[in-house]
């Protein structure tokens, strides 16, 4: 995997985006953090962005401290949006997800949770021989996935909200994990009993064999 990065910021969040290298990004529907907690994050993440020379295991160590407090809140949230627990709005981000699979990226796995969606891709590069744009292609995604579940809702204004989590994926091992962590997702939200089951998970075929050996050896 290719040590390379680009820094760039978006909004108030600073965010690392390889060349070549899997990216794990987590985004959720229009509601709002608790204060302390987005600030206990920014501090996080912009603490980190300003240290260039960490270890992969550091690396990797702050941003799961990160995305961990990220995630346990979106998990646990019980008062949140929950609008994707309706079929047709997360079969419209289901699609909307493939449609960008081989043109901008490439799709390994990906889950639509009731207010959150879990993606693990790869980008591809453009013409000029570099990496499709992650916030150009989040932007438009949003942009169409909105527009159409607010016609189902019958409703106006925002769907989405502004920002979302990447990591960048730098072993196999970590690469195996994520995806382990994303199909497991709505097993451990008891939406299903086996991931399998969950209607809105989704994982590349020839990755299936792999990750099933994956997670035996994991659990002896």
């Amino acid at each position: 995997m290719k040590d390379v990065y680009k820094l760039f910021h978006r909004r108030n969040l600073p965010h690392i985006i390889p060349i070549e290298i899997p990216l794990f990004i987590t985004y959720h529907l229009d509601f709002q953090f608790p204060p302390e907690l987005k600030q206990k994050l920014f501090e996080k993440k912009h603490n980190y962005a300003k240290q260039r020379k960490l270890s992969y295991k550091e690396v990797f160590n702050v941003e799961f401290k990160i995305f961990e407090d990220f995630d346990n809140y979106l998990t646990s949230n019980k008062f949140s949006l929950k609008w994707l627990l309706n079929p047709e709005l997360a079969q419209i981000v289901f699609d909307s997800l493939h449609y960008g699979n081989s043109k901008f990226y490439k799709l390994h796995c990906f889950c639509v949770m009731p207010n959150h969606v879990h993606v693990l891709l790869t980008l591809l590069n453009d013409d000029q021989d570099m990496p499709h744009s992650l916030p150009y292609i989040m932007q438009n995604h949003k942009r169409f996935t909105a527009r159409e579940c607010n016609k189902i809702l019958g409703r106006k204004g925002k769907f989405w909200h502004q920002e979302y989590f990447d990591h960048f994926c730098r072993s196999d091992k970590e690469f195996n994990s994520i995806i382990w962590y994303i199909l497991n997702n709505p097993v451990k939200a008891k939406l299903a009993q086996k991931w399998q089951d969950y209607q809105f998970t989704w994982i590349e075929e020839s990755l299936k064999d792999e990750i099933l050996l994956y997670n035996d050896v994991a659990r002896r």
